[in-house]
């Protein structure tokens, strides 16, 4: 670096930037360090999307591959390059508090595909066993119960990401028959959100609410009719006794989407398996 500068008039302070970026001696330092990674982070993940990483069965020259670290990171299921670069650097991301942008960023970038990000954005959260189990098995509970209601047509499921809640939100909503009592519904979502977040240690939040079913039509016409039928292309239907919401879903997912949604996908996925577990009243 020191022929590179040659005779520059600011030679000893371009070099003292530099050593001060590589022991990430201030927070400037750190964030411009961190720049740097996770542009090759994100390079990394674009060849993947394209296709365009080498096989890991290619990698015999490849010094850093040898290492006992990324051989561990291969036994553990690492298929290409970009999972490689996200095993080795999300440690480095989420041991920082100064920066959690980062792990962010990257935790983005591994669920989306970066060359069709637009106006989806999906985050991945893994879910461990006790995790999983107790959202799938009471939310089961709960929408079994709600199918025998005679004044409930359908009930959809949405994953949410919203920056209150870092695990997510599960997103229940019930649709009522065209002039059901509406009074009835505000107190048992009440009672249904208050009985969730008792027993709830999973740090997902899960939230019900209603809304009636004449309102979802392919004719929308203001912004509010749209969001609403744009939500439900990104959402579960868990059981539709009519077909309605079904056939309105089926045509919606012909349109781009107007609105930006921040999505989860919960690994194992807790609306996949609720959606298994209704099966039978579904028939």
């Amino acid at each position: 670096m020191r022929d590179a500068l040659g005779n520059l008039k600011e030679k000893d302070s371009l070099l003292t930037l530099l050593f001060e970026f590589d022991q990430q001696a201030t927070p400037e330092a750190k964030c411009s360090h961190y720049c740097d990674e996770i542009e090759a982070d994100l390079q990394a993940k674009i060849y993947q999307d394209k296709g365009m990483h080498h096989s890991l069965d290619d990698q015999k020259n490849n010094v850093v591959f040898n290492s006992s670290r990324v051989q561990q990171m291969v036994k553990d299921g690492a298929k290409d390059a970009f999972d490689i670069w996200y095993e080795w650097d999300k440690t480095i991301y989420a041991s920082d508090n100064q920066f959690p942008e980062f792990a962010n960023i990257l935790k983005i970038a591994r669920a989306n595909n970066l060359l069709y990000l637009d106006k989806v954005v999906r985050e991945r959260i893994n879910l461990t066993n006790d995790e999983h189990s107790f959202l799938s098995e009471k939310l089961t509970d709960v929408i079994t119960g709600l199918y025998k209601d005679d004044n409930i047509d359908a009930v959809y499921l949405t994953n949410y990401q919203v920056s209150k809640h870092s695990k997510g939100t599960l997103n229940i909503v019930v649709l009522l028959k065209s002039g059901t009592d509406y009074y009835t519904y505000d107190r048992l979502m009440e009672k249904l959100n208050s009985k969730i977040v008792e027993g709830n240690k999973t740090g997902v939040n899960v939230a019900f609410d209603y809304d009636y079913e004449d309102r979802y039509s392919t004719t929308a016409m203001n912004p509010s009719e749209v969001h609403r039928v744009e939500q439900l292309v990104e959402s579960k239907i868990l059981f539709d006794k009519t077909g309605k919401l079904s056939r309105v879903q089926e045509v919606m997912k012909k349109y781009g989407h107007l609105y930006e949604f921040y999505l989860v996908d919960y690994v194992p996925p807790v609306d996949e398996t609720i959606s298994r577990k209704l099966v039978k009243i579904n028939k």
